[in-house]
């Protein structure tokens, strides 16, 4: 079970960061071990202005938390998918 799951279009706090989802499709990202890997993917976007790719292994790092990406899922309609998030720390 996920600790957060954000929308694609949508917001939703990750500990004290606002994060919004959008771009869900395939394309490379890094996970937390180094690796590069293709696939589904989302853009996170914060409220500094500041974005990142992620994908399913990815992890997010923001004010001191860091939550890892447990899944991206397309949907069963356009800009309906959502990410998974598991708070590491």
């Amino acid at each position: 079970m996920p600790d957060a799951r954000i929308r694609e279009t949508g917001q939703a706090w990750l500990g004290s960061t606002l994060v919004g989802v959008a771009n869900l499709w395939d394309r490379e990202y890094a996970t937390a071990a180094g690796q590069t890997r293709t696939g589904l993917t989302a853009q996170l976007m914060y409220g500094d202005d500041s974005w990142e790719i992620v994908g399913p292994g990815s992890m997010v790092e923001r004010d001191g938390a860091r939550w890892e990406v447990l899944a991206v899922e397309p949907g069963d309609q356009p800009a309906r998918g959502w990410v998974d998030f598991r708070r590491v720390g």
